[in-house]
């Protein structure tokens, strides 16, 4: 897990908004059915990332495959829920 001095580096990302996402940010999300997320803009979940895989992620070519390919950010929810979720699937509360 990265500390609270991880969210200055420069691998930072912004989200959806132009605000900055990082480890220890409030941030909300839509929620997901089975793999995709819900279209619904009503059916957003709120919560905090824990973490930064910013190392693990890369394009699809880098996996042999288009699916199931890692994402960015692990978010412990307020429901108690853990979801990952890349930058453009965030704003920041």
């Amino acid at each position: 897990m990265c500390s609270v001095s991880d969210a200055t580096e420069p691998d930072d990302a912004i989200g959806e908004q132009g605000r900055r996402v990082a480890v220890e940010v409030r941030v909300s999300t839509r929620r997901t059915w089975g793999s995709r997320l819900v279209s619904d803009p009503g059916l957003r979940a709120s919560g905090v990332i824990i973490g930064d895989h910013n190392d693990v992620v890369a394009g699809a070519g880098a996996f042999g495959r288009d699916w199931a390919l890692p994402r960015r950010w692990p978010i412990a929810l307020d429901d108690g829920s853990l979801v990952f979720r890349n930058d453009d699937e965030l704003e920041v509360d």
